[in-house]
């Protein structure tokens, strides 16, 4: 299992401004089996900082905006995860990529990263993740501010656990997952992936 590849905020981000914006990818983060509209999917969050992007004021005042995503891990034709993965690399997956791509190389690599606004069910906008693409030749993305934070059930860190929000760490141990022998296949096998994937 692991990282082989409805608003939820939570946290006290504010929320980051509609455009294009250059990112780095922040977050990898594996958080098991989330029963949902369509079922019970094996999930990840994928994170960005937007090192241009800065809040201007309250309390995160000069940090970058941050902004995640959530996605079914399935590089099924029609999954977001693998629409936004092949835009962003600017290129199709392999066939041999197909049978198992590892998402925590794309820790720390920088994109461009569409930003929209959506009302909000009571009241007001949210940011959300409309696309993601491949940094155009000669744009410079400044190194990351914040750490990266990679998170798999197959080598969980503890570390890495503590250092997410805590809306982030109750998703995780939501999961059926959570507690399972990592090594042991019958405790921690996802249930199939099809070409449903959560809209953005």
């Amino acid at each position: 299992m692991g990282l082989m590849a409805s608003e939820k905020s939570g946290s006290d981000f504010p929320s980051c401004p509609a455009g294009t914006h250059v990112a780095r990818c922040r977050w990898v983060v594996d958080i098991g089996t989330q029963e949902g509209q369509f079922g019970a999917k094996h999930q990840c969050i994928i994170g960005w900082e937007l090192p241009h992007c800065l809040i201007v004021d309250g309390e995160r005042k000069g940090e970058p905006y941050f902004l995640s995503t959530y996605y079914t891990m399935s590089l099924h034709e029609k999954a977001n995860l693998r629409q936004d993965l092949e835009a962003w690399r600017g290129q199709d997956f392999t066939e041999e990529e197909l049978d198992g791509f590892d998402l925590k190389t794309i820790a720390g690599v920088p994109c461009l990263l569409s930003v929209i606004h959506k009302e909000k069910k009571a009241g007001g906008k949210a940011a959300r993740v409309g696309g993601v693409m491949a940094l155009p030749s000669g744009t410079v993305c400044p190194d990351a501010v914040n750490p990266e934070i990679i998170w798999d059930f197959d080598k969980p860190d503890d570390n890495a656990l503590d250092a997410l929000p805590e809306w982030v760490q109750k998703k995780i141990k939501e999961a059926p997952e959570w507690g399972c022998d990592p090594n042991d296949p019958k405790e921690h096998t996802p249930p199939p992936a099809d070409g449903d994937d959560i809209p953005f």
